[in-house]
Formats: structure tokens, sequence, C-alpha cells
């Protein structure tokens, strides 16, 4: 073969894999000659370090590979041939990504945004005490809770952690409210701005109010009592206080969902890029970040809280407990880990199937976020993208999501009613690997479980913290020490090898329980569940003591207008797995008698809390409602309770 020819064909490899709109668009000067973009980078483009696709960096290959830069062989068609088996990197893990990263993590500042929705009047103490009474007539105990934004319209872990926890306190018979920031902030409030709080109770929002308002309305309360810190981004450390020492709880909680107990820099990445350890404030270590000069006030408004509230710290993991005691520094009264869910195995289920097709499929799940690892994802995608083995995935809300070339996105939103989307969501995509990407320590990581639970094994990095002692502790993944050793785990081949080796073992179809919040605390001393109904009821709102009868309860009504039915209730699903059931199921009514009457389902009498849908069994939500006007005496049987949350 002559020269030219060889030249030729070397020309016709290259053209597959140079980008001619990339080319152009970074190199104007060859557009604006309209030169073709496959003959210039062949011939001469690669001699001046020009880039020939979003994922080939001509530069750093040759720097890091000083035998093909002597060589004088063309950098991109020696990946092509020899460097991608070799393992040898396309690019810097990071690329440009790491520089505009860099730029972009060191603003000083957030941005304040205002969350609340518009036109909402502001409830003051009178109108708050109003909206809780219909639920606090009827509670075993009241539970506040604070975190950095509504749980109902954002979605995400903690707000996930959080629609739970309120989940199993009202299944418990408790009262929940939930106060968040009308504006959204990554840092405390500004002292002397305090933002007034969005009002959320047992899972319905009320209305908006200013701290001071709410701090009024709880001095009446006469229950058991818990206050419960998940995040304090947008809050004043004082205001929180002082709502706690209003509700008087017996059990103040406070959340580790994060670092930001230590430091604004909530996830303790220096200037946004690595793990700093939360070294001494007055450190040079920690003067030369971006949070350095605001952190010792910082340190000292928190040091203030826990100074005025006696704490039990929690943490959703031993990895974050470690961090967070070592990092804060902070008393208090304990502190403990409480894992928010578990993997369960679905027994005489058949094994997942493997995908149809050839192809080994890689997702990242959630928004696009540089502390999720998404650069790293960005380079593996570019590095791969368009290769037949490989097929790249994101799994986000619908408005984070981040569709380009060689990606497929799937919308899939975890919500109350629906916290098991995700792992659905995966199952069915048939991943293979979830990349789990984070450079700092997860507390958590609930998108790890979701990975598991889907049959997926998670790719993850040594600095992510519980992701990677998840995947230690259950073999089902690998950790990396750094981002170029996973992409070089794909460059090799190995991750082909490796997942085509996991295809030929059935996978396990597992699920997650939800198992750890606040409202299961005191469950860790005794039995997690029960089927004790604690059943009460309430005569127009006032308690009323049924006398018992051959099994049966029996009430005088004495001129009341509505009976509700109370119990503990929660759904099948969230306590069996192998269900899929998500009524609220309270206790099971076998007959109704009103002065000597069987009532008949359907009737005019039934209000709401009713579950009609089974004409063998008449179910109430824990909450059930029935006219009494004009009865003297009702007779109940009860004939079963549903299995539910030990709360107390």
């Amino acid at each position: 073969m002559s020269g030219d020819e060889r030249s030729d064909a070397d020309l016709h490899e290259l053209a597959a894999h140079v980008d001619a709109v990339f080319y152009y668009a970074h190199n104007p000067d060859i557009s604006a000659a309209k030169l073709d973009a496959v003959l210039h980078y062949g011939r001469t483009g690669w001699r001046e370090g020009r880039n020939p696709n979003p994922w080939f960096d001509t530069s750093h290959y040759l720097l890091g590979n000083p035998d093909i830069r002597e060589s004088g062989m063309n950098p991109l068609l020696h990946y092509i041939r020899r460097g991608k088996a070799e393992g040898r990197l396309a690019a810097q893990p990071g690329g440009i990504a790491t520089a505009l990263l860099e730029k972009l993590e060191t603003v000083p500042r957030p941005v304040w945004i205002d969350t609340a929705p518009k036109d909402t009047a502001v409830l003051g103490a009178p109108e708050i005490m109003a909206a809780l009474r219909d639920t606090l007539a009827a509670a075993r105990g009241f539970a506040m809770s604070v975190s950095h934004d509504n749980y109902l319209s954002v979605s995400g872990g903690t707000q996930a952690v959080i629609a739970d926890e309120q989940r199993k306190y009202n299944g418990g018979g408790w009262t929940y409210l939930h106060l968040s920031p009308t504006r959204a902030g990554q840092t405390l409030a500004e002292i002397g701005r305090a933002p007034d709080m969005q009002l959320v109770c047992d899972g319905k929002f009320i209305g908006i109010a200013p701290v001071a308002a709410v701090v009024a309305a709880m001095e009446w309360l006469p229950l058991a009592r818990v206050f419960i810190v998940h995040t304090l981004h947008g809050h004043e450390p004082d205001d929180v206080a002082a709502l706690a020492e209003a509700v008087d709880a017996t059990s103040n909680v406070f959340w580790a969902h994060d670092y930001f107990a230590a430091c604004e820099g909530y996830r303790l990445l220096r200037n946004g890029l690595a793990f700093c350890h939360a070294p001494p404030p007055e450190s040079m270590a920690c003067l030369v970040c971006v949070h350095g000069n605001t952190r010792p006030a910082h340190l000292a408004r928190m040091r203030s809280l826990f100074a005025r509230i006696p704490f039990e710290v929690v943490a959703p993991s031993p990895v974050a407990l470690a961090i967070w005691t070592e990092a804060t520094n902070l008393p208090s009264r304990k502190a403990q880990a409480h894992a928010h869910c578990k993997l369960i195995p679905l027994t005489g289920r058949p094994a997942l199937p493997s995908p149809v097709d050839a192809a080994i499929h890689v997702a990242y799940v959630g928004s696009a976020d540089s502390h999720k690892g998404w650069p790293l994802f960005q380079d593996l995608v570019r590095m791969l993208g368009g290769q037949p083995e490989y097929r790249f995935h994101q799994f986000a809300d619908q408005g984070c999501l981040r569709p380009q070339a060689n990606l497929t996105v799937v919308a899939a939103t975890v919500r109350p009613d629906a916290p098991l989307a995700m792992v659905s969501a995966l199952r069915d995509a048939r991943i293979d690997f979830v990349m789990m990407l984070s450079p700092w320590p997860e507390t958590f990581s609930l998108v790890t479980m979701e990975a598991l639970a889907a049959g997926a094994d998670v790719l993850t990095l040594s600095a992510s913290g519980n992701p990677a002692a998840i995947v230690a502790k259950t073999s089902r993944g690998v950790v990396f020490n750094g981002a170029a050793a996973l992409l070089a785990f794909f460059a090799s081949g190995k991750a082909l090898e490796y997942a085509q080796a996991r295809r030929r073992t059935a996978a396990q179809v597992e699920t997650l329980l939800w198992t750890g919040t606040s409202a299961t605390l005191k469950a860790l001393a005794g039995p997690v569940m029960t089927q004790e109904p604690d059943l009460r009821f309430l005569l127009d709102n006032f308690m009323a003591r049924p006398r018992r009868h051959e099994g049966d309860h029996v009430l005088d009504i004495d001129g009341a207008h509505e009976l509700r039915i109370l119990s503990r209730h929660a759904a099948p699903a969230d306590v069996r797995p192998e269900q899929s059931d998500r009524r609220q199921l309270g206790v099971a009514i076998g007959r109704i008698v009103l002065d000597g009457r069987t009532l008949a389902c359907g009737d005019a009498r039934f209000g709401t809390g009713w579950h009609e849908d089974d004409p063998a069994t008449l179910w109430t939500d824990g909450d059930a409602r029935l006219s009494v006007e004009g009865i003297r005496e009702l007779v109940l049987d009860v004939s079963h309770s549903a299995i539910t949350w030990t709360i107390a």
C-alpha cells in the first residue's frame, strides 16, 4: 500500500470519530476557511492541539502518553486502534467541566428565591390554632419538624424521608406540622431578616405565618410532643430555638442529613471540588476556601442553638455519624445512626430478566449536579457514547433532565404516593450499572438503595461515604479510588466483562422498606410493628368510652351528631414489601348496629374515612366518620386491625 493509500485509509477510519459540527464550533478559523474537518484534523489539526469531538482531548492524550507523542502517530487513530483496549484515557477526568465547575462553585453567597405560593394569606396564631384544632382533638401526640423546603412540592431524598416520617406519625395517631422558609437559600437566614414559614399539617398545606405566630399557637399544646430539625438552610437558629422551646418537647431530634452544622459548604467540599475534612476554622486549609471567611460566624450561631436545645443527634449511617461528630464537636444528649430504609427480598418472585439487547445499560440518577458526579458521568458518555456496547441513561424529575446525544432521558419522580417510582423506572429499563459519583461523603444515598432494589450494581468512588460503605457491605458493585480508575474500568473493557458476568447470575427481586425516621426511633428498643389498633371514639370531637359486650363496642350516643372512629393505620405496602396495596388501613369493621338496625354498605350515614371498595371487609383509614344524629345506641364489631408501625 502506498503512502497516499495509507493516508486515505487513515482518514476514512478517522471520519467516524471526528464531529464536524463540534470541530467547526470550536475552530471558527477552520469553519471560515471552509476546510474539511476530517482532512484538517487528520493532517494538521491534531498537531495544533485541536480536539476532534467532545470526548477526546488531543493534548491530554499526547502529554499522558509520551510513547505516542514520540511515534508521530495521530493520537485519535492510536486510541481507536489500540489505546482504548490498553486502558488509556481519552481525556482528563473532569476535563473542561471541572474547570467550569471551579468557577461556578466558588460564588460566595447564594441567591435567595421566594418559594411560597403566590397570594397566600399570612396566618396569625388564632388562625393556626383553628387549622390544627380538628386534628389535635383526636391526636395522641404532636410532632413539629423544620427543613429547608416544602416536601410536598419538592422531590428528593430528604423530602422523601420527611414524607415517610409524616405518614408514620399520622399512622400512630400523631399530628405532624412541618415548617419551611418562604425564601430558599443555601445559608442560614440573615440576622434580622428571617422569612415567614410555610406550614404543612398532616400532608396538607395550610398557609404561611411568622415564626412569632407559630410560637404563640404552640403554648396551649396538652399532648406528648417531639421537635425535629431535618435541615436548617434558610432558617434563623434563634427562631428555631424559640419554636423548640414553645413546643417544649420531651425529645428534640437533630438529623445529620448533611454537614451544614459544621460549615455553610454543607458537603464539606473545599471550593466545591475536594472533601476538606472540616479543618479548624482558623487554619489556612479553611481560609483558602470560599466559605472560610463566613465559617466562624456560622459555627457560633450553631453553637448557640445547641446550647439552648438539648438535641438527640441522629445520622442515617454510621459513616455520617462519625464525620458529623468529628466535624462539629457540638453537645448532644445522645447520638446514634438510624438508616432510612433497607433492602428486603421479595420471596416467591421470579428473578429479574436480563435486557433484551446485548448493550450494557449505564444510568445516572438525579439532577445534573457536580456534587453528584455529573461531570464525570459526562466524561464517560463522551468517551463511549455512540459505541454499540453501551447505552447511557439519565433518570430524574422532568425539569432536571438534560437531553443530549447518546443519552436516553427518563422522567421519574419519587412522591409521597409513589415512594418506589425510581426503583420501578430503573427496573423497567433493566439498568446494569448506576453511577453514584459523589466526590463528598454522602450521609445515606437513597439513589444507591434504589439502584440495588432495582437489580442494578453500583459504581462509586471511595470518597462517596455511605454509598462506598453499602457497596462494600453488599458486594453489589465496585468502589474506585478516583475518577481515572473508574474511566479506565470502562476503557479497558473490564466493565463489559463485569456486566456480562453478572447477567449470567439471576438477580434477586428486592424492594425498599422505609424503616428509619424520627417516628421509629423509639421502636429501636422494642417491637417495630404492632397490630394493636389503639382504638378511640370521639362524639362531636369529645372522647367517648364504650362499654364492652360480648366482644362488641357499645356507645351511648347522648344526642351527638357525629362519631369518629380513630385507630393506628398504615398502608400494607409500607409494612409488608410483598404488598402493593397503598390504601391507609386502620381497622376492619364486621358490623355496625344503630338502635338495633344493622347498617348496610353504602348507607348515607357513612362519612369520610371508609374504604368501600372491598365488599368483603369494611376498612377504615384510621379516622372514619359516621353520622349518628337521632341515634341512642351504637354497637360496633371490630373484626381485625392492620399491621402498623410502633410509634410511642
